[in-house]
């Protein structure tokens, strides 16, 4: 289903044809889009649709957020076994921080420098940052 904010009202459709048909936003279609287009956003439900437009914008996940989606890419191992690596004192403030945090910021330095490390660009990086938010 497609999702999108405008004020305070939540729109959804099962289809979304775009003006001018720039775009035509369909279930099966839905995988040939970087979103949100035009503010609509793909989401599963609807429960996934609000926990991402109350994250819009925010800088920030939960830990719980960060971690679902490295086991959704398949990097979580790859983050572990780096982590693991480091060497002390590095390993143990790492491993407190991918630990006990609270909240994830784009902007952290342990993130950037893990994700470079296990190979995400920039670009993947917001990506996977992104896709958390509907967690």
């Amino acid at each position: 289903m497609f999702y999108k904010k405008e004020q305070d009202q939540l729109l959804s459709g099962a289809w979304v044809l775009g003006a001018y048909q720039a775009y035509h936003l369909t279930e099966e279609t839905k995988d040939q889009y970087t979103y949100p287009v035009d503010g609509w956003i793909y989401a599963e439900n609807l429960d996934a649709a609000i926990a991402y437009f109350a994250n819009v914008g925010k800088s920030t996940i939960t830990l719980r957020q960060c971690k679902l989606a490295l086991l959704n890419a398949g990097k979580l191992p790859d983050v572990l076994t780096y982590i693991n690596a480091m060497p002390e004192p590095q390993r143990t403030a790492a491993l407190i921080e991918f630990n006990d945090t609270k909240d994830v910021e784009r902007n952290s330095v342990l993130l950037n420098t893990v994700a470079a490390a296990i190979g995400l660009t920039p670009e993947q990086t917001d990506s996977l940052f992104a896709a958390a938010k509907f967690l």
